[in-house]
């Protein structure tokens, strides 16, 4: 009887609070997509855990509506009126966590953060405005730099690759979908850092492998530091034991290095004078001068900035390349 009553007090102030968390949290009145959602994040985990996230919010959405909770803190939307464009034109924080429990710092490179990365509405906003012209519809559409470059990728490379697979002894078959890979990287790298300092993966398979190998590796093992830090981080503190393999961040550092070489070429190229359009590099050449115009109002103008503009352009290589080929190869085989 005694042990029974001593449990009981060691275990009622736990349980208090975590009714008292649940009576004092807005997001109960939202449907649950799971029966614990409403009480702990342990669901949600589980079902990134196993890959199966958006299959699951799919069916969660259809029978519950266009908002969902998934967790005591988060919540799962799919509208545009009176969900996402509430969200991204209300002025909500995209985090107020210390780093090692920031979901978003998962997504810095080469130790910077970035404009996705960024958790503060001011610093992510600010940074925002760097870019966000030269990816607006009307100069994307009026860019004479896009158009000679897109025009050089598509005639130059893709075509005359495509029209070789009819004559080569493969008779006429072709896996596409690294060819759309290759494709979709020489663009948004092409428009990054113009095409003298861009990628040519359309011409060159073997480093075409060697990219997509890298880059789809990594996906696997993108569970634990991206939706737990605090545990990966302390695990690896304390029992000096990586939740994810060595080789992980091998390919996290190859693919900085690649990137932070394309950086490099298009600083010379900036520095020597651009004398054809399409090696124009024109996000690269906006950012590096919007951020040089920082380091001077903030009084870091003697700063190195190649790495922080590095990491910015690192992400928007990954956004556009995550994105694109999925579209291209849903395209094709409509």
């Amino acid at each position: 009887m005694q042990l029974a009553t001593i449990a009981v007090l060691l275990i009622a102030p736990f349980i208090a609070q975590f009714v008292y968390r649940y009576l004092t949290n807005p997001l109960r009145k939202i449907p649950a997509a799971h029966p614990l959602a409403h009480f702990t994040s342990l669901w949600i985990n589980y079902v990134r855990w196993r890959s199966v996230e958006n299959r699951t919010l799919k069916r969660a959405h259809e029978r519950l509506g266009p908002v969902v909770c998934l967790g005591p803190n988060e919540i799962s939307v799919n509208c545009v009126r009176g969900g996402i464009r509430d969200i991204y034109a209300g002025g909500f924080e995209k985090a107020n966590l210390p780093e090692t429990f920031n979901w978003y710092a998962f997504f810095t490179n080469f130790g910077e953060s970035n404009m996705f990365s960024t958790g503060k509405n001011k610093a992510h906003s600010a940074r925002k405005r760097m870019l966000s012209n030269i990816y607006s519809k009307s100069v994307i559409s009026g860019s004479p730099a896009l158009l000679a470059q897109v025009s050089i990728i598509i005639f130059d490379r893709l075509l005359p690759r495509l029209a070789s697979t009819i004559s080569n002894e493969d008779q006429g078959l072709l896996n596409i979908g690294p060819l759309l890979n290759a494709a979709t990287m020489d663009i948004v790298s092409g428009y990054i850092f113009g095409l003298k300092s861009s990628s040519n993966l359309i011409n060159d398979p073997k480093q075409l492998s060697w990219f997509l190998g890298l880059y789809n590796s990594r996906r696997s093992f993108n569970f634990w530091p991206q939706e737990l830090p605090a545990l990966t981080s302390f695990v690896k503190k304390w029992f000096r034991y990586s939740l994810v393999p060595q080789w992980v961040d091998k390919a996290n550092k190859e693919i900085e290095g690649w990137t932070k070489g394309m950086c490099q070429s298009a600083a010379i190229v900036m520095s020597q004078g651009v004398t054809n359009v399409a090696d124009t590099p024109v996000v690269y050449e906006q950012l590096f001068a919007a951020l040089s115009k920082e380091a001077v109002k903030t009084g870091e103008d003697g700063k190195d900035r190649s790495s922080l503009a590095a990491s910015e352009v690192l992400d928007q290589i990954a956004a556009g390349f995550d994105v694109s080929p999925s579209a291209m190869l849903y395209f094709v085989f409509r």
